[in-house]
Parts: C-alpha cells; sequence; structure tokens
C-alpha cells in the first residue's frame, strides 16, 4: 500500500469519484433544498457550505513533491468519505419529504457518523417501502371498489331493462298461464281464481244505460294491470334502497296501501313518482360515468407510460447492440496486435540469437590468432634475448682479445649489425603486425561491446513488450469481466420487457372490458331513455283520453256543472257520441260475460251442466281464432246501429298510429292466423277512446265516505271516475291493436344488453415473490500469488499465470 501511495491514476480516479458523488448531491439538493448537516472532515462547517472545487485544486498530483502527493492522496480519500455521509443524509431527507407526503410522521436526528447516519437512511428506506406497499394495497382496493360499482351499475341496467321489459309486457302476461318468476317477487298471471273474482266483483257495480241489461262482471285485465304496476314499483324501490338513494315512490305507497283499486289520480301520482325515482337513477348512473372517466383517464397515461418505456427499451437495446460490436471489434483489435507484437518478438529475438552466435565464431577466430601471435613474439623475445646474450659474451671475448680481434670482431660486429638490422626491421614488422593484431582485437572488444549491448536494448524491448503483453491480456480480462457484466443485464433488460408487455396485455385487457361496459352503458341508457319517452307519451294520451271522457259525462246520470266542454255545439255533441258508444261497447260486453256467468250458475245449482252450455262457459283462449270472430261480429253489430260523425278530431283520431313496441319475426309467425282473420274484418278505430276509457262505477259506502272525507276526488252523484276495461276479450283486442301483445312466452330478460364475459375482472398475474435473499449461494474464486488477483473461473487464472510476473 506504501507503493502505492500518492500513485497518479488513483489520485485522478479519487478526484473523479468525488466530482461524481457532487453532481449526485446537487441533484439531490435542487429537489429537496439545502440540507443543514455537520462535515465529517470539517466538523465546524456545514456540508453543503465547502467548496469542493478549491479542495480538488488543492490536493491535486505532484510530481516533484513525492510527500504532497501522499498527502493530497489521503485528503481525497477523507474527501470521498466526506461527500458519501453527506449523499446519505440528502437522500435520507428526500425520503423524509416523501413521506411526509405520504403523511408519515417521522423523528429525525442530525448525526454526521457513518454508522447512524446509514441506520438513519436505511430505516427510512422501510418506512417509504411500507407507504410504498400501503399506497399499491389502496390501489388494489380502489381497482376492487371500481369493479364493484362496475357491477352495480351493470346491476341497476339489467333492473331497469326488467323494469322497462315488465312495464312494456304487462298486458302481455295475461296470455300465459301459471306464474312467471322475477327477481323481486312473482307475478301471477292466467285467470284468476274465483275467490279472487268474488273480490274484485265486490268493487263492481253497474249502472243504468241506454241498454236493456245490466252487467257485473269483474274488471281482469284492470287487476293484473295494477298488480304488474305495483311489482314495478316495488322493483324499483328496491333498486334505491340497494343503491342507499331516497324514493319518492316508497314515501307514497302507504298512503295507497289500503286502497285495493287505484283511481286515475292515483295511477297519475304513482307515475309521477315512479319517474322522480327514475330520474334519481339516472342521476347516479351520471355520477358513477363521472367516476368510471377519470379511471379511464389514468388508463390512458398508463398506456403512454408503457409505450414510453417499451421505445427505452428498444433504445437500450439497440445501445447495447452497438457497444457488444465495439467491443467485439475491439478485441479483434487486440488480438490481431497481440499476433502481430508476438511475431515480430519472435523475429528480433532469432535475428539477435544468430548475431549473437556469429559474433561468438569471430571472437573465437580472433582469440586463436591472438594466441598465435602471443607466440611468435615470445619467440621474437627469446630471440631478441639470445641475440643480447650473444652481444655481451662478444662483447667480453672483444675485451678479452680485443687487439688481436680487432678485425675479427670488426667483420663479426658488420655481420651482426647486418643481423641486428635485420632482426630489428623483423621485429618492426612483427611489432606493427603486433600492433595490427591488437587494433583488431579492439575493435572485435568493442564489436562484442556493441553486440552485447544491443543485445541488451533487444531484452529491454523484449521486457517492455512483455509489459504491454501483460497490460493487453489485463485489458482482455477487464472487457471480458464489462462483457459478462453486460450480459447480466442485458439479461435483467429482458426480464424486464417480458414484465412490461405482460403489464401491457393486462392493462390492454382491462381497457377493453373497459370500453365494452361503456358501450354496454350507453346503450342500456339510450334504451332507458327512449322508454321513457314512449311512456311519457302513453301516459300523455292516457291523460288525453281521460280528460275527454270525465268532460263528457253520462246524459243519462248526474252532471258537473264545473265542465262546460268546447263551446263548440257540434264538437261537443261528436264527443259525447264517441262517449255514449264506448259505454254501449262496455256494457254489452257485461251483459255477454253476465250471460255466461247466470248459465254457469244455474248449471250448478240444477247439478248438471248442460251441453248446449258447455262450451260458452268454458274457459275460452284469448288467441282462438273463434272467440276472435264472434267479439268482431259482435263489433260490427255495434257500429251498424252507433252514429259516428265525420269529423276533423274524428278523423285524426283514426289515423293517428298506434304505439307500441316491434315484434320479432317469431311473434309475426305465430301471429299469422289471427292476422289473417283480423284482416278480414272491417277496419275499427284502434286509438280511439274505445281503447282507454272512464265510466260510473259504483263504490262501496265505506270507500264513499273516505272520498267525501278527504274531498281531493271530483264527486258526480255516487260515481267515481276510473279506467276500466270490462272483459279479458276487449283488453286482448286493444293490446293486439295496440301491438303490446307478443304470442310466444315471455321475451328474455336483458335481451337489449350484451352479457358481460364469463370473466369480469382482468386477468391478473400471480405476485412475483423476492427470494434473493434465500437463493444466495457462495461463488468460489481463485487468487493469484503473486500479484492477489481475483477470478471466478480456474480457466481465466491459468491464462493470468501465463503472464504474471509477480
Amino acid at each position: 500500500m506504501a507503493e502505492i501511495l500518492g500513485n497518479e491514476l488513483i489520485i485522478e480516479s479519487l478526484r473523479n469519484d468525488i466530482k461524481d458523488l457532487q453532481w449526485a448531491i446537487s441533484d439531490i439538493v435542487s429537489r429537496v433544498g439545502p440540507v443543514e448537516q455537520p462535515s465529517w472532515k470539517f466538523p465546524d462547517k456545514n456540508s453543503g457550505d465547502i467548496d469542493i472545487n478549491y479542495l480538488l485544486e488543492l490536493y491535486d498530483f505532484d510530481d516533484e513533491d513525492s510527500e504532497g502527493s501522499q498527502v493530497a492522496h489521503i485528503a481525497l480519500y477523507e474527501l470521498v468519505i466526506d461527500r458519501f455521509i453527506y449523499l446519505v443524509q440528502t437522500l435520507s431527507s428526500f425520503t423524509k419529504t416523501m413521506l411526509n407526503r405520504a403523511g408519515e410522521e417521522i423523528t429525525d436526528s442530525s448525526s454526521s457518523s457513518v454508522g447512524l447516519a446509514v441506520k438513519q437512511y436505511c430505516n427510512k428506506q422501510v418506512q417509504l417501502q411500507t407507504v410504498v406497499q400501503q399506497t399499491m394495497s389502496d390501489i388494489k382496493t380502489k381497482n376492487r371498489k371500481l369493479s364493484d360499482l362496475e357491477a352495480n351499475m351493470k346491476k341497476l341496467t339489467e333492473d331497469f331493462s326488467t323494469q322497462s321489459m315488465t312495464s312494456a309486457s304487462s298486458h302481455t302476461s295475461l296470455i300465459s298461464e301459471g306464474t312467471v318468476p322475477s327477481k323481486f317477487g312473482n307475478v301471477t298471471t292466467g285467470y284468476l281464481s274465483p275467490i279472487k273474482m268474488e273480490e274484485i266483483a265486490r268493487d263492481a257495480c253497474s249502472k243504468n244505460t241506454q241498454t236493456v241489461e245490466t252487467a257485473f262482471v269483474p274488471c281482469e285485465a284492470c287487476h293484473v294491470v295494477q298488480k304488474s304496476f305495483k311489482n314495478a314499483g316495488d322493483i324499483l324501490i328496491n333498486m334505491c334502497q340497494a343503491q342507499k338513494l331516497p324514493s319518492s315512490l316508497q314515501k307514497y305507497r302507504p298512503l295507497v296501501a289500503d286502497v285495493k283499486w287505484l283511481s286515475a289520480n292515483d295511477v297519475i301520482r304513482w307515475a309521477s313518482e315512479q319517474n322522480k325515482d327514475l330520474a334519481k337513477l339516472t342521476k347516479h348512473m351520471d355520477s358513477l360515468m363521472a367516476t368510471i372517466n377519470p379511471l379511464k383517464e389514468e388508463i390512458e397515461q398508463l398506456e403512454k407510460k408503457c409505450k414510453h418505456l417499451q421505445k427505452r427499451v428498444s433504445e437500450f437495446d439497440s445501445d447495447m447492440r452497438k457497444e457488444k460490436e465495439v467491443q467485439y471489434a475491439l478485441q479483434k483489435q487486440f488480438d490481431i496486435k497481440i499476433k502481430d507484437l508476438e511475431q515480430s518478438h519472435n523475429e528480433t529475438v532469432s535475428i539477435v540469437t544468430r548475431q549473437k552466435n556469429e559474433i561468438l565464431q569471430d571472437k573465437q577466430s580472433l582469440e586463436t590468432e591472438v594466441s598465435k601471435l602471443k607466440t611468435h613474439l615470445e619467440q621474437q623475445q627469446k630471440l631478441l634475448i639470445e641475440i643480447e646474450n650473444t652481444k655481451l659474451t662478444l662483447e667480453k671475448d672483444l675485451k678479452e682479445n680485443k687487439a688481436n680481434a680487432i678485425s675479427i670482431l670488426q667483420s663479426e660486429i658488420n655481420q651482426l649489425q647486418s643481423k641486428l638490422s635485420d632482426v630489428t626491421q623483423k621485429l618492426d614488422v612483427s611489432s606493427k603486425e603486433l600492433n595490427k593484431e591488437q587494433a583488431k582485437s579492439r575493435s572485435a572488444s568493442k564489436h562484442s561491446q556493441s553486440v552485447q549491448n544491443k543485445q541488451g536494448s533487444l531484452l529491454q524491448r523484449v521486457d517492455a513488450l512483455d509489459r504491454e503483453n501483460e497490460e493487453l491480456k489485463d485489458q482482455v480480462a477487464t472487457l471480458e469481466e464489462e462483457k459478462e457484466v453486460i450480459e447480466e443485464s442485458l439479461k435483467s433488460a429482458k426480464s424486464q420487457v417480458d414484465k412490461l408487455q405482460r403489464n401491457v396485455t393486462e392493462k390492454e385487457n382491462m381497457i377493453e372490458t373497459v370500453t365494452r361496459e361503456k358501450t354496454e352503458l350507453e346503450e342500456s341508457i339510450t334504451s332507458l331513455q327512449q322508454n321513457i319517452n314512449t311512456l311519457e307519451t302513453r301516459i300523455q294520451e292516457s291523460a288525453d283520453r281521460e280528460r275527454l271522457m270525465i268532460e263528457y259525462p253520462d246524459l243519462n246520470g248526474p252532471v258537473n256543472p264545473d265542465l262546460n266542454g268546447t263551446g263548440d255545439i257540434a264538437l261537443d255533441m261528436e264527443n259525447q257520441v264517441k262517449a255514449n258508444a264506448i259505454r254501449i261497447q262496455v256494457l254489452e260486453e257485461q251483459n255477454e260475460g253476465l250471460r255466461n256467468s247466470i248459465t254457469k250458475v244455474m248449471s250448478l245449482q240444477q247439478g248438471n251442466l248442460p251441453k248446449g252450455h258447455e262450451k260458452m262457459t268454458a274457459p275460452q283462449q284469448l288467441w282462438s281464432t273463434d272467440n276472435l270472430d264472434r267479439v268482431k261480429d259482435n263489433h260490427r253489430t255495434e257500429d251498424d246501429h252507433v252514429w259516428q260523425p265525420e269529423s276533423s278530431v274524428y278523423a285524426s283520431e283514426k289515423t293517428r298510429p298506434s304505439s307500441g313496441y316491434q315484434n320479432n319475426s317469431e311473434k309475426i309467425t305465430n301471429r299469422a292466423k289471427y292476422i289473417a282473420t283480423v284482416k278480414t274484418q272491417p277496419q275499427r278505430d284502434v286509438n280511439t277512446p274505445g281503447d282507454e276509457f272512464v265510466v260510473g262505477k259504483g263504490r262501496p259506502p265505506s270507500a264513499s265516505k273516505r272520498k267525501d272525507a278527504t274531498g281531493s276526488r271530483p264527486n258526480s252523484g255516487k260515481t267515481i271516475n276510473t279506467p276500466v276495461n270490462t272483459s279479458s276479450i276487449s283488453a286482448y283486442l286493444q293490446l293486439k291493436k295496440a301491438g303490446k301483445l307478443n304470442m310466444t312466452d315471455s321475451p328474455p330478460k336483458n335481451k337489449s344488453f350484451p352479457t358481460r364475459p364469463i370473466s369480469g375482472k382482468p386477468h391478473r398475474s400471480p405476485p412475483v415473490h423476492n427470494d434473493d435473499g434465500e437463493d444466495y449461494t457462495r461463488k468460489t474464486s481463485y487468487t493469484c500469488q503473486n500479484c492477489d488477483k481475483m477470478y471466478s473461473k480456474p480457466k481465466d487464472l491459468d491464462i493470468h499465470m501465463s503472464y504474471c510476473t509477480g
């Protein structure tokens, strides 16, 4: 570590780390504001007041001052710790602001200790996780409530549809026997029992008219219609209670609970209260739609976010592919460069070894030549010594034999001098040759020294190449590690992409279900609005007819002086003729029913049933062709005796189209027989006052007393004005002419509304559990003994050991 202290690369890395930490701190401070915390390195200052740029300029690497570089190294380490602690503190304050927004109360204590700051940050992160989990659970509960509200809306639409269908098919229930089950009870249809007929007969009475006979017959159609009307009101009240809405009809119902037969005013009041409840329900549905619309906007925002995330994922994939290609290209370049360097290194080594061998051979040859020259020189020196010895001996002899041997000596001296000159010449030549050989040896030694220097430089070059090879191998190892990290990040990104795609599919399914339910609700609302409009028009028409019949009562009974008519005598007479014709028709039908009842009672008293009356007293099917023909014949005979003036009002009454619902193709085929028979009969007015009429009907004394006590109903003797139909056949004819009668069984409920899918809730993927802590396994690592580098695979360690030098 002492060798690393003050290293330029480490100091530069620390400076970059400090800059990155300061950037992250400034980003968080820009979001949460200044965070007042004492500094870890400078306890007398706040962390936010420290000038990092000045400190980075102060603590920098210096080539000349090694001690200053070491001090800068240590100071930068301390600055990294200080900035890291301040980053943790700012993150804690940021988490605190988020928790305060979520409504969590947090007690904060400032501390510059590393352990305490990290513990506080971990605790706040745990609290933030709990808040996030709570918000996610709240979102789930809101989604569940939304699904419940949508189910309630669907239930409301179904109830509205059933209510509209029951109100539209209230008269249709007369053609079926037994009971039809509904949501809030059973509506009894078909013929009534004798006990119920007796109860109805108590309120029935007769009135003197232009006919000879009187009629006492129960109004079966009115009883069934009012009963179905009350059942529809019960359904509406239950719907209001289910939605926790106040019901006006529920307040009005106890007022007429004791009244078995509702009057026209009671029916009008009932209809108005029922319309109020329907308006409340429609307003409630509007509020539900107002809650659904923001959720749809949230779904659109989520779709936009999903698209943005998909775009980011695609960009990330493209960047990863590009980076992978760049890394692959760099790796190829490095491999090619390494191969070239190894080849050049091998070539230089071979050249150096060859030159070295040549130099050694030259050196050996020169050494042999030098040894030869040395031996030759030694021989010459020996010869010179011998010559000197001979000279000395000769000088001695010369001294001894100086006199007599001067001539001899002179001659010998001359000879010797000549020999000496020859020897000196030879010596000079040999010395010259020796100098040449010595120069050659010196040049050879210099050449060998230069070769050795060149070999040393080549060895240094080889060492440098080895170091570069090591560095390249290290870079290759780091690149492989980065490659593994990138591959892991790519795998995690792909898993995130899969999760996002699953979330997108779930959101798309939710959007499809919501849009489908929206269309269903819109269709149900439009159908309900149409039904309400048709009911209002029918109520208005019935009110006009009732008003007409009240303004023109029976002339034989007491007349209400408050009713003055229209002022036109001809028009009043025409209207009076219409009312009288209706009353005649009603009384004729009552007489017919009474005749049947009398014959049946007489046959029962006698104990046997006549064969002639068996067919007359038996129950008649309303759709029977013979029965319809008989009724049509009666109407023709009545029309022959009744004068009907041709006025504009009467013509407009005839030409007015009938209101009702359009029957299906199956119902049309079932009614083919009846339509064929009706077309053969003469045409009769469909929407004349004969469809819904008002006659004087007697009431029990108790009822008249209640009426007189309250004073809320019009008084005409002992009669009150109530709408009534006299028999089942006439009611059947009226329903057939109005187009409200279905020849098949009651239509299926919720026909106009598509059913919801079997699985109303969107498919939710199972929750993903994070078991990283449980699935963790310790990985084995391999360490180099020379440089302490660690690898996760033994193969990587072997590659490292091939070039590691410690």
